[in-house]
């Protein structure tokens, strides 16, 4: 009989929205991962995989995929993200929800929103494991390096939101996830770092490794030195400040001196762009720092990236640049590596896992802007010589989604077994 597996997750899956909707859409770079290591475990034999996500419904909606059955939620604000915090409401709607599909198994994606901590109160006695993405908490905690207080209210319209308001924003969501993180019994981590973290809330709880697979599209492809666009750097997003982007633009200066024909394309909408009232108070300091810095013609926003044109930007790139002030482990960054693509990233949360040796990449301190423009440097001057040969075989093994699907399976057998 088949292993019945209930998944939670924080986004509607393309395949349930085209079904909801009647019409095929693009996940875009948001999920991709999750959606393919949803295909993998839904292919086996042994396995029935059901999905929860949330949607703009206003009751429990149950719709059949070609292999997956999905589960739709009402767990929406009206912006359209799940709801943040704790949202007791919500125990309900999974307690029923749970007793319809009667899971082997439970495994709950992110600890980020309301939903993630009603499932877990409604499991009740069914195995639930906690597979780790992100950490608020954490990322409240570096939500503005790099960028001083008085940088970030000297650019601020008064009675608008800024910087400051949303790190409170992710400071508050982020005492939620501590109580769900320290209630869990299971988790399934990557890193380093996402064992050390879950580990600190819930030390007797058991920690199991697994790997990412990657959107289809990024398995087939390599990076070539005589197809990409000399001294360009692409990085995936820039929009709010733990990206990182107003790092890179400070290293800009010390890299233009030596390549002054250097061009910085970034993925998502440009958020430099527009009445200057209007810009989001992130976007004004940006605006302020390519200005200063004589950038204007350095700079590129790619707008919202589709998978095959995010792939495209891959292979277009000199460098690919991670400056995140912090990080689990970076869809954008293993999907750079396993096409071949020369990286440099900061080394913070589980980016050194990633990157274990430079024939994967080059890592510099967050906050040594000049030790970054030396890295991308290092790369420009060598990229003609770059063998990625044994970047792509590690990443590949890494994320091959025949071996990170049967250790999953592994894991739940393993923790419905022994509870």
């Amino acid at each position: 009989m088949a292993m019945k597996v209930l998944w939670t997750a924080n986004i509607l899956f393309p395949e349930a929205k085209a079904l909801l909707e009647g019409r095929k859409t693009d996940l875009a770079s948001s999920g991709g991962w999750l959606v393919a290591a949803a295909e993998a475990l839904a292919s086996r034999e042994d396995t029935q995989l059901h999905v929860a996500c949330p949607a703009a419904v206003t009751s429990i909606r149950h719709l059949k995929g070609e292999r997956i059955h999905f589960h739709l939620f009402p767990g929406l604000q009206s912006s359209g993200e799940p709801f943040y915090g704790d949202k007791p409401e919500l125990d309900s709607v999974f307690r029923t929800l749970i007793d319809s599909v009667k899971p082997d198994i439970i495994d709950i994606h992110g600890s980020e929103y309301a939903h993630s901590l009603s499932c877990l109160r409604a499991a009740g006695d069914i195995p639930t494991v906690l597979t780790l993405q992100g950490f608020l908490h954490e990322c409240a905690e570096h939500y503005h390096d790099g960028l001083s207080k008085w940088t970030i209210l000297s650019h601020k319209r008064l009675f608008k939101k800024g910087i400051l308001q949303e790190e409170d924003s992710f400071r508050s969501r982020g005492e939620v996830e501590k109580r769900l993180l320290s209630q869990v019994r299971h988790f399934i981590g990557r890193t380093e770092w996402d064992k050390a973290c879950s580990l600190r809330f819930s030390p007797d709880a058991d920690y199991h490794s697994c790997n990412e697979s990657l959107r289809d599209a990024f398995y087939d492809g390599c990076w070539r030195w005589e197809d990409c666009r000399r001294h360009s750097i692409f990085i995936s997003q820039g929009s709010y400040p733990l990206k990182g982007l107003h790092q890179l633009l400070k290293a800009m200066r010390g890299i233009l001196d030596k390549y002054p024909d250097t061009l910085v394309c970034i993925g998502g909408a440009k958020i430099t762009e527009g009445r200057k009232k209007h810009l989001s108070n992130y976007g004004r300091i940006i605006a302020s720092m390519i200005r200063r810095y004589h950038l204007s013609e350095h700079i590129l926003f790619t707008g919202a990236l589709g998978t095959s044109e995010m792939k495209e930007q891959f292979l277009k790139a000199n460098v690919f640049v991670c400056p995140s002030s912090i990080e689990n482990s970076s869809n954008s960054l293993a999907e750079a590596q396993i096409l071949g693509v020369p990286c440099v990233a900061s080394r913070r949360g589980g980016t050194p896992t990633l990157i274990p040796n430079e024939q994967m990449g080059l890592l510099y301190d967050f906050n040594d802007t000049k030790a970054l423009g030396r890295c991308i440097c290092r790369v420009f001057e060598s990229s003609d010589s770059f063998d990625n040969t044994q970047m792509r075989q590690m990443a590949l093994e890494r994320h091959d989604r025949r071996r990170n699907c049967e250790a999953l399976v592994r894991i739940y057998n393993e923790i419905i077994k022994n509870g």
